[in-house]
């Protein structure tokens, strides 16, 4: 028996629609230690939200899906001292 492709959960996931109304846990633990009118290096958000990188690219790159956060201005990380890409909080 045959299903209608359309209909699996591999479509429906790549729906933009899907699983993008609601915040995850782990995005709202990212967006409530931003701060207005700062930006942050993905390195710096894993330090303040105390998160591994790998996750918090992940749901930075979400939430700049979402339009929940905004690229910022490329600067140096505190950390590494490279310059990077910076997000920040939307409308700022």
């Amino acid at each position: 028996m045959k299903i209608q492709q359309s209909d699996t959960a591999i479509d429906c996931f790549h729906r933009p629609d899907f699983n993008m109304t609601v915040i995850q846990p782990q995005q709202a633990q990212i967006l409530e230690k931003m701060q207005h009118g700062k930006d942050y290096t993905i390195r710096e958000l894993a330090h303040i939200t105390h998160m591994d990188r790998s996750n918090v690219s992940a749901r930075r790159n979400a939430m700049l899906k979402l339009g929940l956060i905004e690229y910022g201005p490329r600067r140096k990380c505190m950390f590494s001292e490279k310059f990077v890409e910076t997000v920040k909080l939307k409308g700022e």
